[in-house]
């Protein structure tokens, strides 16, 4: 494991232990920023993701000052020039945290020339933290993972977004696929290292419901434990491109019916 890796596991748990403060508080101010209709999840903001990403980018910094850093908080639409660019989202999942329901993470990923080279997503409240980087395999607290060997697609299962109940959308994708089990958890890059290490098969991000830092960490870990992530034509996602959304679904899989689920959401 690269010193860069340690130092980046060492950082998502500081931001962990920053955020769990504000998580035992009673009283946490709560602001929405995001938009608020039938087909689109509410999006919240609090001082816990303001300060985590604040500190991750302090650290980052310090450690690394010729990398671009695009933050969830912090995003303005630009492009940078940097070769590598930190991609962070200091609380994944801001709604679970809020609600106190757990299954939220802080993500910090790494693209160099767009494509994804390192993540790491740290789950404070379970104290799990998977991780990878580009060629050394994808693990979790210490343990190597791997996707399952789920090749039939019908004996799948997923974890579809929360998102599901309000989205027409995300709902008319998942009734496309037949499969074993479907059950709703939020957390995007939860959702993902679960593929990655063999607990479901696939997930389903409607187009520009889940965005670039939402992806990019566990973009690294889902390959490097030999699934697949890929817009709904096949085309591989990129990051820092100056538009945090995607204009296809995002399909994660464990690679083994890749082509499969592709097939059936494109009729």
């Amino acid at each position: 494991m690269s010193k860069r890796l340690e130092s980046v596991k060492k950082i998502a748990k500081s931001a962990g232990e920053l955020i769990m403060k504000y998580y035992r508080q009673k009283d946490l101010v709560v602001s929405i920023k995001g938009p608020d209709n039938k087909d689109e999840f509410i999006d919240y903001l609090t001082e816990a993701d303001q300060n985590a990403e604040k500190l991750i980018k302090k650290e980052l910094g310090l450690l690394y000052p010729g990398y671009g850093f695009l933050g969830e908080e912090s995003f303005e639409g630009k492009i940078f020039d940097e070769d590598y660019v930190w991609i962070v989202d200091p609380i994944d999942n801001t709604k679970g945290f809020v609600r106190k329901e757990g299954d939220f993470s802080v993500q910090i990923g790494l693209s160099y020339k767009g494509r994804g080279v390192l993540g790491v997503v740290y789950l404070p409240l379970q104290n799990k933290i998977y991780y990878a980087e580009k060629d050394s395999g994808a693990y979790c607290n210490g343990e190597r993972i791997n996707v399952s060997e789920i090749s039939d697609l019908v004996k799948a299962s997923t974890k579809s977004s929360a998102r599901i109940v309000d989205s027409k959308r995300l709902k008319e994708l998942y009734d496309k696929i037949e499969c074993k089990e479907k059950k709703i958890l939020s957390g995007a890059g939860l959702k993902i290292c679960l593929v990655g290490s063999g607990d479901i098969d696939f997930v389903i991000f409607k187009e520009d419901s889940a965005k670039e830092w939402d992806f990019c960490s566990p973009y690294v870990i889902l390959k490097e434990a030999g699934g697949e992530m890929t817009l709904l034509d096949g085309s591989d996602l990129k990051f820092n491109k100056g538009i945090s959304g995607y204009e296809q679904p995002v399909i994660i899989s464990n690679g083994k019916i890749h082509e499969k689920l592709l097939e059936k959401l494109r009729e």
